[in-house]
Order: C-alpha cells, then sequence, then structure tokens
C-alpha cells in the first residue's frame, strides 16, 4: 500500500507563508512615534507614491520655481559688453 501525502497547499496558502509577520498592536511600528513635524503633505505622499520614492517633492519645485522666477526678472548681460574695445588711439 502507497503512503498517502497530503494535498498540495493552495496558492492563497503559499502566498500567506511567504508574508512578513505583521506587527502585533504591543508592537510598535516602525517610526510610529517620529515627528510629524517633517510628515509630509497628502498632496506630497500620492505624488511619491505615483512616482517612487525618489519623485521630486512639492518643496523641491517650489524652490525650483523660485529660482526660475528670479532667473527670468535678470535682464540678461548684454552682448554689445562682453566685446572689448580697442584702446582710444
Amino acid at each position: 500500500m502507497r503512503p498517502t501525502r497530503s494535498p498540495p497547499p493552495s496558492q492563497k496558502e503559499r502566498h500567506e507563508s511567504h508574508q512578513r509577520p505583521r506587527p502585533t498592536p504591543s508592537m510598535p511600528r516602525p517610526f510610529q512615534h517620529a515627528s510629524a513635524v517633517n510628515a509630509p503633505s497628502a498632496h506630497e505622499s500620492a505624488w511619491s507614491h505615483i512616482y517612487g520614492r525618489n519623485a521630486p517633492t512639492i518643496r523641491q519645485f517650489q524652490l525650483l520655481r523660485e529660482i526660475l522666477l528670479t532667473l527670468l526678472r535678470t535682464p540678461p548681460p548684454s552682448i554689445l559688453a562682453s566685446i572689448p574695445l580697442p584702446p582710444p588711439s
């Protein structure tokens, strides 16, 4: 007589066996007690969720916008000012 084997685990059971254990209510999550001062806004969180962890933040875009506006307000140097004039004779 052949020994009987147990049926193979279902796909759900296999998936659950590979998941990390979830923290229990008494076990704090990593960075749970971090200060909310540096917490990103909901908009920034959505942006990083869509574009990944290295996505530029809204603050970085605001800074870039300020720099660009400053550069656009500054008149370009005159082309004639960069040409050296010959000494008077």
